[in-house]
């Protein structure tokens, strides 16, 4: 905690939409390797302007998963972001699938775990993972403004043993505020996955972050069990070969988070309503989990807002 009179500072968090073009390298939609590298080298150059806590990448790490050349040109920029000490958070994409024709196979992270595990083996903020020894789903805590965070990271299609598991872990840190790191909640929802429905049962969770659509960005505002705002939120660059990112920075003192898209390579700012706006943000102490005025609120507000179970 910060002591009484001390302004909290502002902070940021990185956002990194799929990377897969990119680390192909061969111009396709536009990507190539020195875009990556230019995000990659923003993040370091930036980390104390920005004071950026956490760096999360939403999944698509690389095209196809066995190529072991694809991740050698991803960890060329991942490792200066790894050494700065930042704490990180990456999840499988569904191009990180061992086999995209086999999407739900026993084995279907196979590759992501074999090339992905050392960095995570040397992740110092990584709390927790499962299963365990592989990191498909991984928590990660960070720290910034006297503030606890943690990044809940969920597998793509998640088993519910993976959200019991996630479960747990918010349970454990009910005072964390927290953001899901999923690649496309919608991805096994014929199979009975609702990853926004789960997320709605804690009220620790304030962002849901996710990739994959070139629809490119959208974000919008759901409701949790307890009628208070998550943040769902789409941001994916891929398809367009401007090799944008996007940041949010937390203005403790304005009790609001301001979002940013921004492309290193190319030094500009997008800035329609989809790319940078801003949304209110509580950093006060979390209310108790089970605290029944404030479920009688939202049970006397049922029906306002409520949200849809995924995303477009």
């Amino acid at each position: 905690r910060l002591a009484i009179g001390v302004e909290p500072p502002d902070f940021t968090v990185v956002f990194i939409p799929d990377t897969q073009f990119m680390v192909m390298n061969n111009g396709y939609s536009g990507a190539w390797l020195d875009q990556w590298i230019a995000q990659a080298d923003w993040v370091v150059d930036k980390q104390h302007e920005l004071n950026i806590a956490a760096v999360v990448h939403v999944g698509d790490v690389v095209e196809e998963a066995h190529r072991s050349w694809e991740w050698d040109n991803f960890f060329q920029g991942w490792d200066k972001i790894e050494a700065t000490g930042i704490p990180w958070s990456i999840v499988p994409g569904n191009h990180d699938l061992t086999s995209m024709a086999q999407p739900f196979a026993s084995n279907r992270w196979d590759d992501y775990n074999k090339f992905i595990a050392p960095a995570f083996q040397r992740n110092l903020h990584l709390q927790s993972s499962f299963p365990q020894g592989k990191y498909e789903n991984s928590v990660v805590f960070f720290e910034a403004a006297g503030l606890e965070f943690m990044v809940v990271g969920i597998e793509l299609g998640p088993t519910q043993q993976s959200l019991d598991w996630a479960s747990e872990q918010l349970h454990r840190h009910p005072g964390r505020r927290a953001i899901v790191n999923n690649h496309f909640v919608v991805w096994g929802a014929e199979r009975g996955i609702d990853v926004v429905g789960w997320a709605k049962r804690h009220r620790n969770i304030f962002m849901i972050q996710q990739g994959h659509d070139c629809a490119r960005e959208w974000n919008r505002v759901i409701y949790n069990d307890w009628g208070e705002p998550i943040q769902e939120i789409l941001t994916d660059y891929q398809c367009s070969g401007d090799a944008f990112l996007r940041y949010y920075t937390f203005r403790v003192s304005e009790g609001r988070v301001d979002a940013f898209t921004f492309s290193p390579s190319q030094n500009r700012f997008e800035t329609d309503f989809n790319s940078q706006w801003h949304f209110d943000f509580n950093f006060g102490d979390l209310p108790a989990r089970t605290d029944p005025a404030a479920r009688n609120r939202y049970r006397r507000a049922a029906g306002v807002g409520g949200g849809g179970g995924g995303g477009g």
